[in-house]
């Protein structure tokens, strides 16, 4: 019996133990989530440079992450982002202090970050990146060597919006122009009777809506200039047929063109949402009076969607403030609330797919035909072709323009305009 008790007294204490090993495991456990979430709320603050256009919805955001993170204080500057891009290189060049985040348009993405990400935070392991959430065009343009180098922030998609009351009136049925050409013949019928289809206030605004849909950068698979390229000649010969005026759209420098749809002169408009917004606040009184589609294609049953530009988030490597910064980013790219105030307020549209289903982010438009532009978005995204911007983009954009339209004046085609530009291109750009 004395040895019964004995056997029975060593089993408890082994029991109490472990226990009491388990329980000082839990304590240690639950400690060190007290601390990570100490160190998590330590205040602190970021700098974060903004392009100066932005500033209103930056602040709303500052404001709404605020209320969800009061602890850490964002000092905005805002300046153009040209002067972002030459103050961040100056600062690198100094080995000055670098901002924390700064917004950089698709346009310059793939530079910026090529050229300064020893410096700035690969955030490829982010949940909604490795998930694929960000449309992925906008996540190409921030990767080099498999490894992302920021937030993709908002995207401008393009659509095509008609004075339906007018086309109506012409027994022409917008949802009936799918391509191009398709569009051209209309605006033969429109301007028969005393109206004009198209206005543009610069060549380079058709152009950049032709390489979106088309997925063009100038760049082979190579990375070589190649401006020989089939869907390069199909983009550069559209400017050229305007130029020719072989199109119903005619370049109007200066023109108020929003204007002129109001008033009818002109039956379409190509615009983004934020540009849709403008015209709603402005013209109340074509409400009904619009559809909007997506644009023409240039074949059947081609590509139909593009976008002109867009923004994005990209993070400095600064360790102390690095984890506050990447929660800003999120915060802006991805809550429902910020996403949106974006889009409910300022019409423009979030690259982070998450947010799709979010339900109040989608409302019928009455102003546009009873539309709802976040679903038209949405199912364009899908196609958005996938571009990486080459670091001379801007540069051979602009010079392929103003050489198209010098040598057509000289009455030279379109293919002896080509092949003298891949010259030049060729030799610049070795």
């Amino acid at each position: 019996m004395k040895k019964f008790f004995i056997r029975m007294l060593a089993l408890i204490m082994c029991v109490g133990v472990v226990f009491y090993a388990s329980a000082c495991g839990t304590i240690k456990n639950k400690t060190s989530e007290q601390k990570v979430k100490k160190v998590n709320n330590k205040p602190g603050n970021i700098t974060i440079w903004i392009n100066s256009k932005n500033e209103n919805i930056i602040k709303d955001q500052i404001n709404m992450f605020n209320k969800k993170y009061n602890y850490i204080a964002v000092n905005a500057v805002f300046m153009s982002e040209e002067d972002i891009i030459k103050n961040y290189e100056n600062n690198y060049k100094n080995n000055g202090k670098l901002p924390d985040v700064v917004e950089i348009s698709d346009l310059n993405a793939a530079e910026f970050v090529n050229k300064y990400k020893q410096k700035l935070v690969n955030v490829s392991s982010d949940s909604d990146i490795k998930n694929d959430m960000f449309l992925s065009n906008k996540i190409h343009n921030l990767t080099q060597n498999s490894k992302v180098y920021g937030y993709p922030w908002y995207t401008e998609p393009e659509f095509m919006i008609y004075r339906s009351d007018i086309l109506k009136q012409l027994k022409i049925d917008p949802d009936d122009i799918k391509t191009w050409k398709d569009y051209n013949e209309v605006g033969n019928t429109v301007k028969q009777n005393g109206k004009n289809l198209m206005y543009s206030s610069d060549l380079g605004n058709i152009y950049d809506v032709c390489n979106s849909e088309l997925g063009v950068n100038f760049l082979d698979d190579n990375d070589k200039v190649d401006v020989k390229d089939e869907k390069f000649k199909e983009s550069a010969n559209f400017i050229f047929d305007i130029i020719k005026n072989n199109t119903n759209i005619s370049i109007t420098p200066g023109k108020d063109i929003p204007k002129a749809f109001s008033t009818g002169e002109v039956v379409s408009m190509i615009v983004s949402p934020e540009e849709m917004l403008y015209l709603q606040n402005d013209y109340p009184g074509l409400k009904g009076k619009i559809c909007v589609e997506n644009l023409p294609a240039f074949e059947e049953g081609g590509n139909n969607t593009a976008y002109k530009d867009g923004a994005n988030l990209i993070l400095s490597s600064n360790e102390k403030t690095k984890s506050y910064a990447e929660q800003f980013a999120k915060f802006v790219t991805g809550n429902e609330e910020a996403v949106y105030n974006q889009f409910s307020i300022y019409a423009l549209c979030s690259s982070n797919s998450s947010v799709y289903n979010y339900d109040k982010i989608h409302k019928k438009n009455d102003y546009v035909g009873g539309k709802d532009i976040y679903k038209m978005y949405m199912n364009s995204a899908k196609l958005f072709s996938d571009i990486k911007y080459y670091k001379d983009y801007s540069d051979i954009r602009n010079y392929v323009i103003k050489e198209i339209g010098d040598e057509a004046a000289q009455n030279k085609g379109i293919d002896e305009i080509i092949s003298n530009m891949q010259k030049v291109l060729s030799d610049k750009y070795k």
